[in-house]
């Protein structure tokens, strides 16, 4: 179902041209008080309002940013891209360097190192200001295997045991935070819908001397396989197959149900995770992660819960427009309460400019 691996450039093209395709790159951080930061851009993002099955992933571009500090959403940003409003140079590299509008993408390698550099510049509906500013993040490169399985579902986990630091800055706003961070990247050429994938369970916690990333999937069939990554800075990328316990399924009101809680035994002792929700939709669920090992350590992390069968539902296309800026082009009117810090959103959607 998923393919640890990354594709050459040839393969990266092919995808990036294919209908129903799409290529994606994630980044996220969390500090010791467990706020976090997740940056997603991308070619032919499913999750987009009215994504066209029969579009190449070229053709949409789009990028998403989300702050969380004290156990809730602070910032949200989710810009849809159409090629006319913004240049997009991105799909040809599989480390995602490039530009989308005025945000920038530059990745570095030097010797075992892996490094990230974005320098951020978005429109924010309801306000004349800008977001600017910058994400950095650096670690153990995780040099994921090539793969030339044009037909594979693939995911590269860059750096998993990384640091990084982020400054925002819109309006008298401003953010800044540090702590451990991660980089990786899915891609695939056949929409996501048709990849036999019911779901899957996705997360990464960080501990002082190491990382753990988990990965479930579970067939359309019932079948389910878990792969499990571990990282230091001293040591490669470690892989190992586990059985995760999940426990404390809660179902929220789209109709999600998912654990708020995972546990394994691993090579180096027992890791349990508690799960905070901080988003939640008919077909995606995010979560800030505490996390505990058998040694007493403590870590911070970020997880996520994917349904791909819910994902371009006709009743929730309204509900994930409202969310998303279609830069250049018509938006909901409730597009200013949703979109930029929480504080001022109200002032927003009246008009009244506020940041």
């Amino acid at each position: 179902m998923i393919t640890l691996g990354s594709p050459p450039p040839a393969i990266l093209a092919e995808i990036a041209r294919r209908p129903g395709g799409f290529l994606w790159w994630y980044a996220d951080l969390t500090n010791e008080a467990g706020d976090g930061l997740v940056l997603i851009w991308s070619l032919g993002l499913p999750f987009l309002p009215g994504r066209d099955p029969n579009q190449p992933a070229a053709e949409r571009p789009a990028l998403s940013l989300a702050v969380y500090r004290r156990g809730k959403p602070d910032f949200y940003l989710l810009q849809d891209y159409g090629l006319a409003a913004a240049p997009a140079h991105l799909g040809t590299n599989p480390w995602g360097d490039g530009r989308l509008g005025r945000t920038t993408f530059v990745t570095e390698r030097s010797g075992r190192t892996a490094r990230l550099l974005v320098d951020l510049d978005e429109a924010v509906p309801g306000t004349a200001e800008r977001l600017t500013g910058s994400l950095t993040l650096e670690g153990p490169d995780c040099a994921p295997p090539e793969s030339h399985v044009a037909e594979a579902h693939f995911w590269a986990p860059r750096v998993v045991h990384g640091v990084g630091r982020a400054v925002l800055r819109l309006g008298h706003e401003r953010i800044e935070m540090a702590g451990g961070a991660y980089f990786d990247s899915n891609f695939a050429g056949v929409p996501l819908q048709r990849q036999g994938i019911a779901g899957w369970l996705w997360g990464r916690v960080t501990f002082a001397g190491r990382t753990f990333v988990y990965y479930r999937t579970e067939a359309v069939s019932g079948e389910t396989s878990t792969v499990l990554l571990t990282q230091t800075a001293e040591r490669g990328l470690r892989v190992d197959v586990v059985d995760l316990r999940l426990s404390e399924s809660s179902r929220t009101p789209f109709g999600v149900c998912s654990p708020r809680r995972i546990a394994w035994s691993g090579p180096t002792g027992d890791v349990r995770l508690e799960l905070e929700i901080v988003e939640d939709g008919p077909f995606y669920q995010r979560f800030l992660v505490r996390g505990e090992t058998t040694l007493g350590e403590l870590g911070r992390g970020i997880a996520e819960v994917v349904l791909p069968g819910r994902v371009g539902l006709p009743w929730q296309q309204p509900l994930v427009r409202m969310r998303t800026h279609a830069v250049g082009g018509r938006n909901s009117v409730w597009l200013p309460l949703f979109s930029g810090f929480r504080r001022g959103r109200v002032r927003r959607l009246l008009g009244l400019g506020a940041t």
